[in-house]
């Protein structure tokens, strides 16, 4: 329906969510696509397409530009519409803010009046892109709206290194410019991703999580005072706030409770919301925030994987004996079987017994307890209630106790590997 379009409004996220406010969106969404329409010459149409798919997977001929709008219900409950003006194949925007769309018992006419003003902003935008030939100058001002922030991909953005490149680099222009704290808050997040991306070989060369938990944790205190209450940057360093010392918890939740108000990172805040929601046990409302996210994502891409990674997690500590999402993870990404196999579950419907199998046939011991330690660490001690921690360990540590014995398991982790209940279930 959008093919040929001057501007599309869409895709339209997060109404679903928004309860018994998201008639008013869907209000606010059709106004601003008729009053968009009214300041557009008629040989230029301009479309609501809710799904419209991305520039990578449109077929057909493309719209010119693109209105993308994700709603958010606040605490407050009033509707906040994240929206991104753009030409469509380009992701810089050209106008890019959050604004408040609506709250309980405003008159369609209060609604349909802030589409009315969004809308000659959208206009004007595009006419000043036109004027300079295209995003250039308009855009970069601006600069790209973060909402595919997360831990995973996040050392993808000082230049698509190594975790140890891109250490070296972010400590030599920090002892250039000590005052960089963008710098801090990608050096701390290097140094949790570097036991994302390979904590298992780390673990068996040596064991240094003391020492980068401290480290991580000096840099982003030093940071926080100085970022943006509703950047990306904020979002991530309660995360790694929570991550490293336990004694930031409250600081890390008020953060992101406070950041969640009124960032237009819906996609990071998400999020993060979610996984300390997943920690704190909230594992419900973790997985409708990460429903909230994957909405956010295109599938398939690394943020979409990440996501789905996370979701697992918080089924796991669920139920430990597999999940949907588990099934959903393994189906869009086959090669995650053989990655994650050890560790998460899935239903009966697929079967990784192959690759199970291969995994244990070339274990040793040192990457056994290298696996178990890394799980841990990474994942599982961070739940607060001890029952999701031994669900989160229990895959891993029944496949593993029953190659190796119960010896395997570090005495760093024994407190919460189920040993007991998989020995009375005759798991173990």
């Amino acid at each position: 329906m959008s093919d040929g379009a001057f501007i599309v409004v869409g895709p339209v996220h997060g109404l679903k969510f928004a309860e018994d406010l998201g008639e008013q969106g869907w209000a606010f969404t059709k106004a601003l696509t008729q009053r968009t329409n009214r300041l557009t010459p008629s040989d230029r149409a301009v479309v609501l397409d809710a799904n419209c798919p991305c520039h990578e997977r449109f077929t057909g001929e493309p719209p010119r530009f693109t209105v993308d709008l994700s709603f958010v219900k606040t605490s407050a409950q009033h509707l906040d519409c994240v929206f991104r003006a753009r030409p469509f194949d380009n992701p810089a925007p050209i106008l890019a803010h959050r604004m408040r769309v609506a709250a309980e018992g405003d008159s369609i006419a209060a609604i349909e009046a802030r589409a009315e003003r969004l809308a000659a902003q959208v206009t004007d935008a595009i006419w000043a892109a036109l004027q300079v030939g295209g995003p250039g100058p308009a855009s970069s001002a601006l600069g790209p709206l973060p909402v595919s922030l997360n831990a995973a991909s996040e050392i993808m953005a000082v230049g698509c290194e190594t975790w140890e490149d891109a250490t070296r680099r972010l400590r030599q222009r920090l002892r250039e410019n000590p005052e960089d704290h963008h710098a801090r808050i990608s050096l701390a997040t290097t140094l949790h991703t570097q036991y994302v991306l390979a904590g298992t070989e780390l673990l068996m060369t040596g064991d240094e999580r003391a020492d980068n938990d401290a480290e991580i944790d000096s840099l982003v205190k030093t940071a926080v005072p100085h970022l943006s209450p509703d950047g990306s940057d904020i979002l991530t360093a309660a995360k790694l706030l929570y991550f490293a010392n336990k004694d930031n918890r409250q600081q890390a939740l008020s953060i992101v409770r406070d950041a969640i108000e009124t960032t237009a990172a819906l996609a990071a805040g998400f999020t993060v919301w979610a996984q300390l929601q997943m920690w704190e046990g909230e594992l419900d409302r973790a997985l409708r925030l990460y429903d909230q996210a994957l909405e956010l994502s295109d599938p398939g891409t690394s943020f979409h994987i990440y996501l789905l990674v996370l979701k697992s997690h918080a089924a796991m500590a669920l139920d430990p004996r597999g999940a949907a999402v588990v099934d959903e993870l393994y189906t869009v990404k086959p090669p995650t079987r053989d990655e994650l196999g050890l560790f998460l579950a899935p239903t009966a419907r697929i079967d990784l017994s192959p690759q199970v199998d291969a995994t244990m046939a070339s274990m040793t011991r040192a990457r056994a307890q290298a696996s178990l330690r890394f799980m841990h660490y990474v994942t599982a001690r961070h739940f607060r209630r001890p029952a999701h921690r031994r669900n989160v360990m229990r895959r891993s540590v029944a496949l593993l106790v029953r190659r190796f014995g119960s010896s395997i398991v570090p005495a760093d982790v024994r407190h919460d590997a189920p040993l007991a209940e998989l020995a009375r279930l005759g798991l173990s």
